[in-house]
């Protein structure tokens, strides 16, 4: 019985997952970290553009993705449609609290394991980044003080005529060394905050992702898809 049930748990996920799998392509080029996209590397990626807000009937502005990989980075590149960029101006708060605050993209990527800690990058508009650390089975397990370790990720942002430009690496030791990579997948949320303007309000904000959550939640399992690394 309980190989039976193993069984059905398992092609539950495949189906699941089934909808949310991306492929990252290896390339033998290493990419220049620039902000620009014009790398004809980029070419050989594969576009995702299926990001929606789940909770909203609104049409929302393209967002678009592409990652690939060799043997040493991850490389990740955000396009997005932003016409109205919002961006915290408080140096006093610091780079990670203007960046929480700002237009932005966002990768979470945890372990199969949900019992172990998941990683948040929230990359906003001028590539500031909050990053942090948190633990599912907490009701606000976030640690804001934990930093991706050093040198081990670059970014950089240009802004567009009509949006935005991130562009980033993360190393593969990082990944090894924070046990979330295996050599094959990455469990990986994708998503981006889309503030608007309201004169003389607090910004409005429509949260947007690549996989449909069970609740209007990032900070969950089932906001993750996966990234499958092919040779």
């Amino acid at each position: 019985m309980k190989h039976v049930l193993a069984l059905i748990f398992s092609l539950f996920t495949l189906v699941a997952f089934s909808q949310y799998e991306y492929n990252v392509l290896k390339t033998s080029r290493k990419i220049h970290i620039d902000g620009l996209s014009k790398e004809s590397t980029w070419d050989k990626a594969i576009e995702l553009t299926t990001f929606r807000n789940y909770w909203s009937d609104n049409e929302m502005p393209k967002t678009s993705f592409k990652g690939l990989y060799d043997d040493n980075f991850f490389y990740f590149l955000y396009n997005v449609i932003d016409n109205d960029i919002v961006l915290v101006d408080k140096p006093s708060i610091g780079e990670e609290n203007q960046a929480v605050g700002s237009d932005r993209i966002e990768i979470f990527i945890r372990n199969e394991d949900t019992s172990k800690d998941y990683y948040s990058l929230e990359m906003d508009a001028k590539a500031r980044v909050f990053d942090s650390k948190a633990d599912f089975n907490k009701s606000y397990g976030v640690d804001s003080a934990w930093d991706w370790p050093e040198g081990q990720l670059e970014l950089k942002s240009t802004f567009t005529d009509n949006g935005y430009i991130v562009e980033g690496r993360i190393s593969m030791t990082s990944l090894k060394e924070l046990d979330l990579f295996d050599g094959n997948v990455l469990y990986a949320g994708l998503y981006r905050g889309n503030y608007s303007s309201r004169a003389g309000k607090k910004p409005s904000v429509d949260w947007i992702s690549w996989v449909k959550p069970k609740k209007l939640n990032f900070h969950i399992p089932s906001s993750f898809g996966v990234l499958k690394f092919m040779e």
